[in-house]
């Protein structure tokens, strides 16, 4: 079984700090929202991110929740402000 899986798995790469990306707020939902990568992964997490949203709203999602988009210069602003990570 765990062949079969690993037959269409791939690695995604990753991700820098201050990156622009887009993050499912809700994984349940195919809505995406741009964010800012504001936390790398630890090693014990190499997959969890902490974004920041242009509202302010910090959330820890895994990288599959997580696209990375082009840079254009259009990266949204990002606060220092301290608040619960979602």
């Amino acid at each position: 079984m765990a062949e079969q899986y690993s037959r269409h798995a791939k690695a995604l790469p990753p991700l820098s700090h201050d990156q622009s990306v887009v993050v499912q707020v809700d994984p349940r939902q195919a809505k995406w929202t741009p964010a800012v990568v504001i936390n790398t992964p630890a090693d014990a997490r190499p997959r969890s991110y902490v974004v920041q949203t242009a509202n302010g709203v910090k959330l820890q999602r895994n990288r599959h929740h997580i696209k990375a988009t082009p840079d254009a210069g259009n990266t949204p602003t990002v606060s220092d402000a301290e608040g619960p990570v979602v």
